[in-house]
């Protein structure tokens, strides 16, 4: 039997961990290295922020 390591329920995980790394990425540039986020980047903050929250709660109830 084949065994599938990314099965369809694991790709909401590897969502969250994309995720994730951005917003820790983001939060890191401008709060340790001190860099001034361009217009654009509020936007993509906005909409990445809450999703790490989504796709976690989604990741626990199995939800597709």
């Amino acid at each position: 039997m084949k065994k599938e390591i990314l099965r369809q329920e694991n790709w909401i995980w590897v969502a969250f961990i994309a995720a994730l790394l951005a917003m820790a990425g983001s939060l890191q540039a401008s709060n340790v290295w001190g860099w001034v986020p361009c217009e654009l980047c509020w936007y993509q903050r906005i909409l990445m922020y809450p999703l790490v929250l989504i796709l976690f709660i989604a990741g626990v109830k199995q939800d597709k």
